[in-house]
């Protein structure tokens, strides 16, 4: 067996990138503890989750100062392997349960009795989790007078959610119509007044 202290440090496994120089996000990863080196020996779908981040901000849905208030808030996404859509969620301690492999799109879809859970892409339900993070713990919004602040909460992450899909779409629309092909992939929003 080979002597792994002996590897010459050129031959060490490094990234492709310089995540320094790629931009905010890594803070929300949750590392599940470990600090030095984190980038070395985070999981596959942690680097996932932290170009997932790095997409929404390419796409235009959240720029590199919102989401350095989200790593300031302490805001961090934990990414299994995979994850039912049943499970994505922000929970009450600005932790964020979300993967690129959701599984449940069709029982999701059933229990709601609409589309849009079928095509709704990983990377949509993400923003809309992040939204939540955002508008909950690194900039609380104010809710103006007779609205349901639940239901404020939530539309405004529809809102992100939706617009994360059509610029999706407007990315590669040959593509999206394709696989969206015969669903409603909009997100209906909630009345927020009773």
């Amino acid at each position: 067996m080979a002597n792994l202290s002996s590897i010459p440090e050129s031959t060490t496994p490094r990234p492709l990138v310089d995540i320094a120089k790629s931009g905010p996000g890594q803070g929300l990863i949750d590392g599940g503890g470990v600090t030095k080196g984190f980038w070395d020996t985070m999981p596959e779908q942690g680097r996932l989750g932290y170009w997932a981040v790095r997409a929404l901000v390419e796409l235009g849905i959240f720029t590199d100062e919102q989401i350095m208030k989200m790593e300031a808030a302490h805001t961090k996404i934990i990414v299994p392997g995979w994850i039912s859509f049943f499970d994505i969620q922000t929970t009450n301690f600005n932790r964020i349960y979300w993967s690129p492999r959701v599984i449940d799109r069709w029982e999701a879809a059933a229990f709601m009795e609409q589309d849009w859970p079928i095509p709704a892409d990983p990377l949509a339900l993400l923003a809309h989790e992040l939204q939540h993070a955002y508008d909950v713990w690194a900039e609380p919004r104010r809710i103006r007078p007779g609205e349901i602040k639940l239901w404020a909460l939530e539309n405004w992450a529809i809102s992100t959610q939706n617009n994360t899909m059509q610029a999706m779409h407007d990315w590669n629309p040959d593509w999206y119509d394709y696989i969206w092909q015969g669903y409603e992939w909009k997100r209906p929003f909630y009345n927020a007044y009773p």
